[in-house]
């Protein structure tokens, strides 16, 4: 049976990946805590041996990062060169990362394929992009030929069950049921909302078809299709029975936010990959606290 690592496990992602790998025949090592990707004592050599490495752990929530970016640049930084560490150490021949979308910057061109200029204009896009780099040009300073390839999977706006409310989709299903006006910002801005259940299947394609030695390959993990905020409120309002009451609030637009993105995902479905969760049937079931088959 193959082994991979999981860093970040404990999170909304890891729990999810951790599960979907297991059901698919690996053998998980589960590595709970984000922080545990910085103490270099306690990671390098936990694992004595492992044919991949996913790594997830990510300092994810914003306002934190924005409040202290320096000690997240640093975290970043230590975290990501001390997993090439424990993939080196473990014999590791590939490296999976949980990217992001925002790695592109503003689109030039929609949908976003993976040959689009990289040039991120956010805290996150720039620190995936960093993490992304980290890993691939620390497995090729490794002596020697190179034995590691990377795959970075530039998720775009993953939702599902057991998300955090300060992402968008949590933050509606838990607005709309505690009553009151929705508090939002833009509305109108469009994005790629996937599945948990495709995210994480992504990741085991990712696995079964691993990158080259000393390469970076880079796969975009969307739904192919856009929605708007609004259209979001629509859906779960509809869901809920109510015609919902936003309120635009100023505060919450983020002016160095694109109108659209939207994922090319022709790799990843050349891989045998396709997103199986509509936007429908996966916002009703997150209302009505359903599970979906993966």
């Amino acid at each position: 049976m193959a082994r991979v690592v999981v860093t970040g496990a404990g999170g909304f992602l890891g729990r999810g990946v951790c599960r979907r790998l297991a059901g698919s025949g690996w053998e998980v090592v589960a590595l709970d805590r984000s922080a545990d990707v910085t103490d270099r004592a306690a990671l390098v050599g936990r694992v004595s041996a492992a044919d991949a490495v996913v790594h997830l752990a990510f300092p994810t929530r914003g306002k934190a990062r924005r409040d202290r970016p320096f000690e997240t640049l640093q975290e970043v930084l230590e975290g990501t060169s001390n997993v090439l560490q424990l993939a080196v150490g473990c014999g590791a021949v590939h490296v999976v990362i949980a990217s992001s979308g925002k790695v592109y910057g503003p689109p030039r061109r929609l949908p976003i394929s993976e040959d689009h200029p990289v040039a991120p204009e956010t805290q996150l896009g720039a620190l995936k992009r960093l993490a992304e780099s980290v890993l691939h040009d620390g497995a090729l300073a490794v002596g020697g030929a190179p034995t590691i390839g990377v795959t970075a999977l530039r998720i775009f706006n993953v939702y599902g069950p057991g998300q955090r409310e300060g992402f968008v989709v949590p933050r509606l299903v838990a607005s709309l049921r505690g009553g009151g006006p929705l508090r939002l910002g833009e509305l109108d801005h469009r994005r790629d909302y996937i599945h948990l259940e495709d995210t994480c299947a992504a990741f085991g394609t990712a696995l079964d078809h691993p990158a080259s030695a000393g390469t970076l390959r880079v796969l975009n993990v969307g739904s192919g299709r856009t929605a708007s905020v609004r259209e979001l409120v629509e859906r779960l309002g509809r869901l809920a029975g109510v015609t919902p009451e936003v309120v635009q609030d100023p505060t919450r637009r983020r002016p160095d936010e694109a109108p659209e993105e939207c994922a090319d995902v022709t790799r990843l479905r050349a891989l045998g990959w396709a997103p199986r969760v509509d936007l429908a049937e996966g916002l009703a079931a997150l209302w009505e606290g359903r599970a979906l088959v993966p």
